[in-house]
């Protein structure tokens, strides 16, 4: 596929970019020098723009065939030197305490009771209640920000919102609903967060 100017291809196994990535591809905002982290990367895309934004990334997948194919992706797209990829479970692979300017996460967001043994079917599955990936990030936040990091979270409406901003506003997160878009089964919400 091509998008925003660049090529990508999606390896078998690998979660393929849909309305979720393209919220937040379109309304993500670089500054060229800045350190950025994307958890969750799958193909590569928002790295991969990022990158071309001017920006050092590094960028995580649980996936090693997601981590491949974003690597792949990188090398088509020219941007190969400014993303650093590790393999691991959201922070899991970084060290406590690296710091980034924006920290930028798409997480599997959708309920189901059972654990899928499929590693792309596990790219949507947030747990049972849908948001419990997320409630992890957010547990684990403060180890790599400070006052200035932005963060960018793609939510939806089927995630149980209430628990994702309760948690936020106990671990002293501000945050507001940057962009959302309606599709036939559910809203998606892009939110901004900061430090209070």
């Amino acid at each position: 596929m091509e998008y925003l100017g660049c090529k990508i291809e999606v390896f078998e196994g690998v979660y393929k970019p849909c309305d979720d990535s393209f919220l937040l591809a379109e309304n993500l905002e670089i500054s060229n020098g800045e350190y950025i982290l994307e958890l969750g990367t799958g193909c590569g895309l928002i790295s991969i723009l990022a990158a071309k934004g001017g920006a050092k990334v590094i960028s995580t997948d649980i996936s090693e065939i997601a981590i491949r194919c974003a690597k792949y992706n990188s090398i088509v797209n020219k941007v190969k030197d400014n993303i650093h990829f590790l393999i691991g479970d959201l922070f899991e692979p970084l060290k406590k305490g690296e710091i980034f300017d924006q920290i930028i996460f798409n997480p599997p967001y959708l309920p189901d009771n059972n654990l899928p043994k499929d590693m792309i079917e596990r790219a949507w599955w947030g747990g049972t209640k849908g948001n419990e990936v997320i409630l992890k990030f957010i547990d684990n936040l403060e180890n790599y920000i400070d006052e200035h990091t932005l963060i960018q979270l793609i939510i939806s409406t089927l995630s149980n919102p209430k628990d994702i901003f309760k948690k936020l506003d106990n671990k002293n997160f501000k945050f507001r609903i940057k962009k959302s878009l309606k599709l036939f089964f559910e809203e998606l919400y892009l939110i901004e967060i900061n430090k209070k």
